[in-house]
């Protein structure tokens, strides 16, 4: 093959310089039809007396490890009617 010719597919052609320009940022959009909207909520805040707080004394068991019975644990009443708990 000649200078400046290349073969491609079986035929002889012209190699040519090529320059690429800059990429350009693509957008594209759909138009939504139906939009759906899912919620799930649950209360933060329930009004009740509670009394002999506690937590599981192990996982997946039934026994509750009363705060302030239990060794190590104390419970305080706060006066604006909140708790503190310590658990060692």
């Amino acid at each position: 093959m000649s200078q400046g010719r290349r073969r491609a597919n079986g035929m002889e052609g012209l190699t040519a310089a090529q320059s690429t320009p800059p990429a350009r940022p693509a957008l594209s959009s759909q138009r939504v039809r139906a939009l759906t909207l899912e919620a799930y909520v649950e209360p933060f805040a329930s009004s009740g007396r509670y009394r002999d707080f506690g937590e599981l004394a192990a996982a997946r068991g039934f026994d509750v490890r009363i705060y302030g019975s239990a060794p190590g644990t104390t419970i305080t009443r706060n006066g604006d009617s909140t708790y503190w708990v310590a658990v060692r």
